[in-house]
């Protein structure tokens, strides 16, 4: 099971350095969680920091390292859950958009089913 960390600093009292280094410890202290990799997202302005450990199951390449970011470079993503329908998810996806898929994870599949059709229509699919 992945390991999924994240701050939310409203108002942006925190010096971003320090929330950096926070969410990397938490994700840290995740490491049984997910043995194979790390990743860290963050958004100063926003005030928003993602981190993840990964456990490697479906997609064992690079190419399912989180967080990660959808096509269109504008939504990213850090979640643990397997789609069960992810495989006809892509083939609709691809078809609709045209999106070249860049590896084989479920979670490449949400982020870009949530690009196509909006949060509530992607995750009621």
């Amino acid at each position: 099971m992945c390991g999924v960390a994240g701050i939310f600093d409203y108002g942006g009292r925190l010096e971003s350095g320090q929330i950096r280094l926070s969410t990397v410890r938490m994700t840290d202290s995740m490491r049984q969680r997910g043995p194979y990799g790390s990743g860290i997202w963050e958004d100063p302005v926003s005030g928003i920091w993602l981190g993840h450990r990964r456990l490697s199951i479906v997609d064992l390449s690079e190419t399912g390292s989180q967080p990660m970011h959808s096509a269109d470079g504008r939504w990213v993503l850090s979640y643990n859950g397997e789609v069960y329908n992810a495989q006809a998810l892509r083939t609709q996806i691809k078809s609709e958009a045209g999106i070249d898929f860049r590896g084989g994870s479920d979670t490449e599949v949400v982020l870009e089913a949530i690009a196509l059709w909006g949060l509530n229509v992607a995750l009621h699919k």
